[in-house]
């Protein structure tokens, strides 16, 4: 069961480039029977484990753009910080629904966000 809730997670990741955790969590949730903080802690655990095994092939390839990436480590290392200190805060399991909830809600939104005409770089899809 594990092996195929893997492969059907990698294949949706391929099919739409949208992270994984996006499907890990809820298929953690739903299908396994795992409480909402271990899904979202091995969805991290998993996402950061793929990105160590990834990163040097980024930087041999030359594919690393040094502005983006210090913006992009400038929002995530405090995000991480303050993520792990509030899921640390609602690790009770009397919180988990709650967190279940502020996920959906979280990528409802960022995913809807794509949709919206003023946020899209037409150019972006054209170079790449």
């Amino acid at each position: 069961m594990n092996f195929a809730i893997g492969a059907l997670i990698a294949l949706a990741v391929g099919l739409t480039g949208i992270g994984g955790g996006s499907f890990t969590v809820p298929a953690l949730v739903i299908l396994v029977g795992l409480s909402a903080n271990a899904s979202v802690g091995t969805a991290f655990v998993f996402a950061g484990v793929l990105r160590l095994l990834a990163t040097p092939f980024y930087l041999a390839g030359k594919n690393v753009h040094g502005r983006y990436l210090l913006l992009l480590v400038q929002g995530a290392v405090p995000g991480l910080l303050i993520g792990t200190l509030f899921l640390r805060m609602m690790s009770n399991s009397r919180w988990s629904p709650a967190i279940v909830v502020v996920l959906g809600v979280l990528l409802t939104a960022s995913s809807t966000i794509t949709f919206i005409k003023r946020a899209q770089n037409q150019n972006f899809a054209r170079k790449n």
